[in-house]
């Protein structure tokens, strides 16, 4: 069985989180979109953040696009 290392941040530091990825602004205009499934992504449907290449991209909590970015992950 392969084993992943998950992160977590606690919701109180969500907000630092994105701030000093410079993710709060484009969160709170909702322009922050799923890296997979394009839909938009806003504080109460936000599952994670992850590395893609050289960007930093969300996901929403379709459990669908969670286990795509799981599967890009590894």
């Amino acid at each position: 069985m392969r084993k992943h290392i998950i992160k977590a941040v606690h919701e109180q530091d969500l907000g630092e989180l994105l701030n000093n990825l410079g993710l709060s602004e484009p969160i709170a205009r909702g322009e922050l979109r799923c890296g997979i499934c394009g839909s938009i992504v806003n504080l109460d449907n936000l599952l994670c953040i992850y590395p893609s290449g050289d960007e930093v991209k969300v996901c929403c909590k379709n459990p669908e696009c969670y286990k795509q970015v799981l599967g890009e992950a590894e």
